[in-house]
C-alpha cells in the first residue's frame, strides 16, 4: 500500500487471529551467553509469547541506542510489528501492529506506523533512527590482528500494493 500525503491512515494489519491487538511479547537468551537474542511473540491470541519470530533492532528516539525491535510476526518477510518495552524493565514486552514506511527512497525503513487503537489504521508515527555505529577495530599490542564488533542492521521496508 502506499502512503499519499495528507490522505487517510493506511490500513494496519499483521493478518493473525485475534487483529491488531497489543501482544505479549518476551526477549529471551537461547544460546545460553546471557544476552538476549531471540524474541517470542503471542502470533495465536492465546496470551503467550511462545513463536520465535524474526526480528530488526532499532533506534526510535534518535539516540543512536536500540530501544525497540520490528519483528515479522506472520513470516511474510516484510516487518510489521512495532515491540516495545512497555513496563520498563529494559527489554521489549509488547509487540503492536504496524506498516514500515522509506521516505527517503534509499530502501530502508525509516519510520512505522502503527495502530495503537486497535482500529486497523494507523494512528501513530514512530521514527526509525539509524542504530550508532560500532567503534572503529581495535589494534591489540603490536600484532596485525583487529577484533571487530558485530554490524547492525537496518530494516528494509518493501514497497505495499
Amino acid at each position: 500500500q502506499q502512503l499519499v500525503m495528507n490522505g487517510p491512515p493506511p490500513l494496519v494489519s499483521n493478518g493473525l487471529p485475534g487483529g491488531n491487538i497489543a501482544r505479549v511479547a518476551v526477549f529471551r537468551d537461547c544460546n545460553g551467553d546471557g544476552r538476549p537474542d531471540t524474541l517470542f511473540v503471542d502470533v495465536n491470541n492465546n496470551n503467550q509469547a511462545d513463536t520465535a519470530v524474526p526480528c530488526v533492532a532499532v533506534d526510535t528516539t534518535g539516540d543512536g541506542v536500540v530501544d525497540a525491535l520490528i519483528a515479522d510476526i506472520n513470516f511474510d518477510g516484510i516487518g510489521d510489528t512495532l515491540v516495545l518495552d512497555t513496563d520498563g524493565d529494559g527489554l521489549p514486552d509488547t509487540a503492536i501492529a504496524g506498516v514500515l514506511g522509506d521516505t527517503t527512497g534509499d530502501g530502508r525503513a525509516d519510520l512505522i506506523l502503527v495502530d495503537t487503537r486497535k482500529s486497523g489504521r494507523a494512528d501513530t508515527l514512530v521514527r526509525i533512527y539509524p542504530i550508532s555505529p560500532p567503534p572503529p577495530p581495535v589494534r591489540r599490542g603490536s600484532s596485525s590482528s583487529l577484533v571487530h564488533s558485530q554490524p547492525h542492521s537496518q530494516p528494509h521496508s518493501q514497497p505495499h500494493s
